[in-house]
């Protein structure tokens, strides 16, 4: 690699070349690309808004993987294993206290952290949300819903709107809201599903610390993974939703793609029931022509058991 860098080296951002010599000489990366200054965002702004959410790049919390500084791509496996290292439980618990925010995640004080848990909620109900000019500011009733998202058994706008005791229109517009301030992830039910769209903050630990409980905490965690993931992957067309049965039995994510569906279904005892996995041959009746990549994550194991088969 050169000790110099100059602009006909510079190709773009995805450039080998320009990220290693971005990496290793920032402050000669950026005092010879002035031009790009407008569209970097240094660590004050990241700290500001926590994801990103109000810079030009849309961030998403770091992942498991990300803040265990795990290869993202089989290819990046330098040791010839053809499989990527899978996180161990204390991980994934450890994970689902501290989340993958920016600015937050690594901060061992949990005093610290929940001080910075506040003040991100206090931005978005007492800033962010006075960019919505068509929408009249309701700091109070904003709050409220952030924090009654990851606690509500069924986090959809029918059952926010009665719990808070307002019309469902109200809390419709605020959801949209929030969605486009980056602070929850919205999944749509599958087109063979019943029920309506489901809302999950944007971080696991957020959602502990706003109260949820470790079911809740593990149902956000994938939703993240899938939703980082396809972005990084530029995969976005691919949009993960959920399925619900007539039963209320229910496949917390559903991933398609072009010539397989992933479904993930989450398991919240030591012990597995063979009865829960019967909604998994069921959907997969419906989608006979389509190959399946099952995936099954015990509440008190990170690792996954994965099974395909051909309806």
């Amino acid at each position: 690699m050169p000790t110099e860098f100059n602009n006909a080296l510079f190709e773009s951002f995805d450039s080998a070349t320009t990220k290693r010599f971005a990496h290793d000489n920032p402050d000669t990366f950026l005092e010879k690309n002035k031009e790009y200054h407008s569209i970097i965002i240094d660590e004050a702004q990241i700290k500001e808004s926590l994801t990103g959410r109000m810079s030009r790049i849309r961030l998403f919390p770091f992942t498991l993987a990300e803040t265990l500084q795990l290869p993202f791509d089989p290819n990046q496996l330098k040791d010839g294993r053809k499989k990527l290292p899978r996180c161990n439980r204390s991980e994934l618990f450890r994970y689902l206290k501290n989340g993958g925010m920016p600015g937050i995640f690594a901060l061992r004080s949990q005093d610290a952290r929940e001080t910075f848990f506040e003040d991100w909620i206090s931005l978005i109900t007492n800033r962010d949300i006075l960019f919505f000019q068509k929408l009249k500011p309701n700091s109070e009733l904003t709050d409220s819903l952030i924090r009654l998202i990851p606690k509500i058994e069924t986090p959809d706008a029918t059952h926010l709107a009665k719990a808070l005791h307002i019309n469902t229109k109200m809390v419709q517009k605020r959801l949209l809201m929030l969605e486009q301030l980056f602070v929850i992830h919205k999944i749509p039910p599958h087109r063979l599903s019943t029920g309506k769209p489901r809302y999950y903050v944007l971080d696991p630990a957020m959602a502990g610390y706003l109260g949820a409980s470790l079911d809740r905490q593990l149902q956000t965690w994938p939703v993240l993974e899938m939703l980082a993931n396809a972005s990084y992957g530029d995969s976005r067309k691919a949009k993960p939703s959920y399925y619900r049965s007539a039963r209320n039995g229910i496949i917390e994510i559903i991933h398609e793609k072009e010539s397989t569906i992933e479904l993930i279904k989450l398991l919240f005892r030591e012990k597995i029931d063979l009865r829960e996995l019967e909604i998994l041959h069921a959907f997969s009746k419906k989608n006979s022509t389509r190959f399946y990549r099952k995936q099954f994550y015990r509440k008190h194991q990170a690792q996954s058991s994965r099974s395909g088969f051909k309806s």
